[in-house]
C-alpha cells in the first residue's frame, strides 16, 4: 500500500520508466492518473505537454490538443509555449479540424517577437497545410520562410528549400 502523499511522484515514476521502455499505451495512463494529483505548475504543464505528444502519436488529434491547451501556462518558457501551440496548429489541420484556425494561430506565432528564433519553423509547418489545395501558396510561403531563416541555425531553413523541393 503506497502512501497517498507519494502517489503523484509513483506515477510520475512509472510514466517515466514506461516511456524509455517506449510503451506509451501505459505512460498515457499513468500521466492520466498522474494529472489527478495537485502538482507544481511546471510538471504539471510539462505532464499535459507529453499527453498531447503521446495522444497525437496515437492519432487522437482532439485529445491531443485539448492536453497541449491545458499545457499552457504563463510560467511556461517560451520554447514550450511555442511547441505546444504548434502541436496544436498541426493536430488542427491532421485532423481535418478548422484549419483556419491553425493557420490563425500560426500567423500569431509568426507575429510574436517572443517566437522570433521560431519563424521558420512555422513558416514550414503553415506551407504543408496549403500543400495539396494551393501549391503556389505554399511555395510562396516556403521562400518567406527561407529569407526569415535565422543565420545561426541553418536546419530549418534547409528543411524548406527541402520542402519546396517536393
Amino acid at each position: 500500500n503506497f502512501k497517498k502523499r507519494n502517489r503523484a511522484d509513483l506515477y510520475h515514476t512509472k510514466a517515466s520508466l514506461e516511456l524509455i521502455q517506449k510503451n506509451d499505451k501505459d505512460a498515457i495512463l499513468s500521466l492520466e492518473k498522474l494529472i489527478t494529483y495537485k502538482l507544481p505548475n511546471q510538471q504539471r504543464a510539462r505532464s499535459e505537454f507529453v499527453l498531447g505528444q503521446l495522444y497525437a502519436e496515437q492519432e487522437e488529434y482532439t485529445k491531443s490538443s485539448a492536453h497541449f491547451k491545458k499545457s499552457i501556462s504563463g510560467k511556461s518558457n517560451p520554447e514550450m509555449d511555442f511547441y505546444t501551440k504548434l502541436n496544436i496548429a498541426q493536430n488542427s489541420a491532421k485532423s481535418g479540424g478548422d484549419k483556419a484556425y491553425a493557420i490563425q494561430l500560426l500567423e500569431k506565432i509568426i507575429k510574436d517577437p517572443k517566437f522570433f528564433k521560431y519563424q521558420t519553423q512555422a513558416y514550414n509547418v503553415m506551407a504543408l497545410m496549403f500543400e495539396e489545395e494551393n501549391k503556389d501558396k505554399a511555395i510562396a510561403i516556403l521562400r518567406k520562410s527561407i529569407s526569415k531563416a535565422d543565420p545561426k541555425n541553418p536546419f530549418h531553413k534547409a528543411n524548406a528549400f527541402a520542402l519546396l523541393g517536393k
